[in-house]
């Protein structure tokens, strides 16, 4: 299954879920990674600010969004914009700075509301769902959502290996999964039975 046939937008996202944050018990936090750059990547997808305000702004030519994000969306990517503001000015800033506040220091908490998460979601989907086709499907996807332009990528480092493997195993078993259910419906609905009742 190397080329996941039949994965929707819904699966690559829990995938980038398990692969970002699934060694968490909270995946709503910013990343705790201070090796590299300042970074404000954030939730279970770990996505950066300029990321999401950079979705906004890819137009056709005649100056038509590429991404249909509605107007909730909208609002909301401008909170998360000034949230990551927010995480550039207290990261690593412990004591150095008057009003620090460790909610927005890398491994922050951040200030996302309930509903603001599930904007975060149906926003991340928009996104996952037009780089997929920009990049030309799911093998470049998963290395440039994580490490940038393929001149970034380095095939051989662990930390690379890593991240593919988790990716790779946590949609392959989504798709087992359905696979499944779809040769043994009856067996896939007692088991979901079974499950509520335990």
């Amino acid at each position: 299954m190397a080329d996941f046939e039949g994965a929707t937008v819904d699966d690559i996202y829990r995938a980038f879920a398990e692969a970002e944050t699934g060694a968490y018990s909270d995946s709503w936090i910013r990343t705790k990674d201070k090796s590299g750059l300042p970074s404000d990547a954030y939730g279970p997808v770990q996505i950066l600010s300029s990321t999401m305000v950079g979705a906004t702004k890819q137009k056709t030519k005649e100056g038509r969004s590429l991404i249909n994000f509605n107007n909730e969306e909208l609002k909301f990517i401008d909170r998360y914009a000034e949230q990551g503001r927010k995480f550039y000015k207290h990261g690593k800033s412990e004591g150095k700075i008057p009003d620090y506040n460790p909610t927005y220091d890398y491994g922050g908490s951040g200030d996302l509301s309930e509903r603001d998460k599930k904007l975060y979601e149906s926003t991340a989907k928009k996104i996952i769902d037009y780089e997929l086709k920009r990049v030309g499907g799911i093998k470049n996807l998963k290395r440039e959502w994580r490490f940038g332009p393929p001149e970034k990528w380095d095939e051989e480092d662990p930390g690379f290996k890593e991240y593919i493997r988790k990716f790779d195993e946590e949609l392959t078993s989504i798709l087992n999964v359905r696979d499944t259910a779809l040769l043994k419906p009856d067996e896939a609905v007692m088991d979901t039975i079974l499950k509520g009742v335990r």
